[in-house]
């Protein structure tokens, strides 16, 4: 599968930590096609399933590491990459036919990075509260230049200069969610001009139930720390009730986003749709929670 690194444009880096149920699926996907000039690397971070194994079968090159983290398996296997671009997907997502091709089409715009979407693989309520919230992001290209803006390129679905990712560090090996959005940041504040554009489809083979959007948006906010380290005395005292009034103000914007959805996505079922805000509220006082715990324990490092 994997072509040889010493002539190759494009490399595809693909961190995994015991991805065998879906491992294949995405390799069969990139198999499918058919690019003699891609570069096929899977940073295993640690895994102790037949991740490793799987891929080596696929035929990809397979960096077998120690768990550190995803952000430390992406640094790996960027530094492993011998193409000029680094495409990135995750080891349970689907990438289309003409996922190069698509790419392609950008860099020859001028831009640093590109980013897509990612679709689900099946409308369930919470995967269709994922839509909704960002609905947006679906309806035409987003360029990113200047000031992070909180709209960030995607490890699901996002390529990068390898040139780029080498000067300003690759990702933040501190986080363990939102090291994505942190790279963006740091991307733009060098200068870097990035596209984010729903021509690009990625999909998502993982389906989470309410509890495990929760739970990953509790990790979500715990991990929230863009310019605290740096500047703590201006993290501001915590207001629960404000919080959860703004969880609630998101909850009505994303009622008012349902008929876009259903314009852009036919195939999501109303009672879905219907649904949808709630579930989202449901993770968004979840991620206040997290960022409740990391507040607390910010402060309490800064005030010893």
């Amino acid at each position: 599968m994997t072509a040889d690194p010493a002539s190759t444009p494009y490399s595809l880096v693909i961190a995994c930590r015991n991805g065998a149920k879906t491992l294949a699926r995405t390799l069969a996907s990139v198999a499918d096609m058919g690019r003699p000039d891609l570069e096929v690397i899977v940073a295993d971070d640690g895994s102790t399933d037949d991740s490793a194994a799987i891929a080596e079968a696929a035929g990809a090159r397979v960096l077998r590491l120690p768990q550190r983290g995803r952000a430390a398996a992406l640094n790996s296997g960027i530094e492993a990459a011998g193409g000029e671009w680094v495409l990135f997907t995750d080891s349970d997502c689907i990438v289309p036919v003409d996922w190069i091709p698509r790419y392609q089409a950008h860099f020859e715009r001028g831009y640093d990075g590109v980013g897509g979407n990612l679709i689900p693989s099946a409308w369930t309520v919470v995967e269709t509260a994922k839509i909704v919230r960002y609905v947006h992001e679906f309806e035409g290209e987003f360029v990113l230049e200047g000031d992070y803006t909180h709209f960030c390129l995607n490890g699901n679905n996002m390529a990068i200069r390898k040139a780029a990712l080498e000067a300003v560090g690759g990702f933040d090996e501190s986080y363990i969610h939102g090291a994505d959005a942190d790279l963006t940041r740091r991307l733009l504040e060098s200068g870097y001009r990035l596209l984010r554009t729903p021509d690009i489809e990625t999909t998502h083979l993982k389906i989470d139930d309410l509890a495990a959007f929760k739970r990953t948006f509790f990790k979500r906010g715990s991990a929230v720390r863009f310019h605290m380290d740096d500047e703590p005395d201006a993290v501001p005292p915590w207001s629960l009730t404000r919080a959860r009034a703004a969880c609630v103000k998101r909850m009505l914007v994303d009622y008012g986003k349902l008929t876009a959805v259903h314009r852009r996505f036919p195939q999501a079922p109303l009672s879905a749709l219907a649904l949808a805000p709630l579930a989202h509220l449901s993770a968004d006082l979840a991620a206040v929670r997290g960022q409740r715990h990391y507040y607390r324990h910010f402060l309490q490092e800064h005030r010893a």
